[in-house]
């Protein structure tokens, strides 16, 4: 089962798939069924901090055919909207701040050598901390 979640990282639409599948029982013993409303309830006020979950889902049958039989499956789709301004506030601003005061170093005195050093390792060591704080907020694969 496969679903193309964050698939294009710069687009603004995204899906989270989630499959219900069962393998212990063939389409003989167990068949699911979507109802026909209120099949998916996603409760009121959820709010994600980098998308916001819009109200179209899809749902639909992903019925599969193995060697020991044939299996049920459903599969909901959730439509899902990047949020560009978590992105700007939490990653692309701060970097830029960053470059810009590294470039602070080319109008210290070229014989204040230590302070130099010091706003290069700043930076250096603000881009290292900036990056294992995203990195740690993904999903762990």
């Amino acid at each position: 089962l496969v679903c193309p979640v964050f698939s294009n990282f710069a687009a603004n639409l995204e899906f989270i798939c989630t499959f219900f599948f069962l393998v212990g029982y063939t389409m003989n013993d167990l068949i699911f069924e979507w109802q026909e409303k209120g099949a998916v309830q996603v409760a009121e006020g959820l709010t994600l901090p980098q998308f916001l979950l819009k109200e179209e889902k899809d749902l639909c049958y992903c019925t599969k055919h193995y060697n020991t039989g044939k299996f049920t499956c459903i599969e909901v789709r959730f439509h899902l909207e990047r949020q560009m301004g978590y992105y700007l506030i939490q990653m692309y601003i701060p970097s830029l701040l960053i470059v810009i005061l590294s470039w602070v170093s080319f109008w210290i005195n070229m014989d204040a050598a230590p302070a130099r050093v010091a706003l290069g390792i700043t930076t250096v060591l603000t881009m290292t901390t900036q990056s294992s704080g995203s990195r740690a907020s993904l999903p762990k694969v």
